[in-house]
């Protein structure tokens, strides 16, 4: 969505008689089920190998770690989705989702070194990614909390698409380099009014 902001191109999709909802959920559908069929890929090719393999593993029980991975992955899709809405630039949401990434996977992984990390990592998503665990005894609760912040942070980039000003090919991005102002977010109160 962000990518046609910058490139100018949204308010021209938006000129046609499409809602910014249908447009929204579009775009969020079309993610997941990319992300959904590139992880269908992925199991397809272990319940290929599973013969080979000598594992006893059903290919239901392979499904669990991968709806695991999809849940995360659409966590952290939902993240940069929500962040791109407040920050002046994709690049900048992205790269501050992927920084959240990649520090969850730093906190995780010392977190089993380091006792002292422990406090810190219950709010790591990672934490709670079971992975190949999951073919044992996936833990439901993770799974289904990690949903839930994910429509969170879905529901919150939606509301926030709804309330605001699309820039046109030209604007540019906010002459302040950095981080979201409280301007910014006061305006969106204002809309409401």
């Amino acid at each position: 969505i962000l990518a046609d902001e910058e490139r100018g191109l949204l308010d021209l999709v938006l000129a046609h008689p499409v809602s910014r909802a249908a447009l929204f959920w579009g775009r969020f559908l079309a993610f997941a089920c990319v992300t959904a069929g590139i992880l269908l890929l992925s199991w397809l090719g272990f319940v290929a190998g599973l013969s080979g393999a000598g594992w006893e593993v059903s290919a239901l029980d392979l499904l669990l770690p991968h709806l695991d991975l999809f849940v995360l992955l659409m966590l952290f899709g939902a993240l940069a989705l929500f962040l791109s809405m407040g920050l002046p630039s994709r690049a900048l949401a992205a790269s501050l989702t992927g920084g959240l990434l990649v520090g969850s996977y730093f906190v995780t992984s010392l977190a089993r070194i380091n006792d002292k990390l422990s406090g810190l990592n219950k709010f790591s998503p990672l934490n709670y990614y079971e992975g190949g665990r999951a073919l044992d005894d996936l833990n439901w609760e993770h799974l289904l909390g990690l949903l839930g912040f994910t429509l969170l942070f879905t529901l919150l980039a939606w509301l926030l698409f709804e309330r605001r000003d699309i820039r046109v090919s030209g604007t540019g991005g906010w002459k302040i380099p950095g981080w979201m102002t409280m301007g910014w977010w006061l305006s969106l109160g204002k809309k409401g009014k």
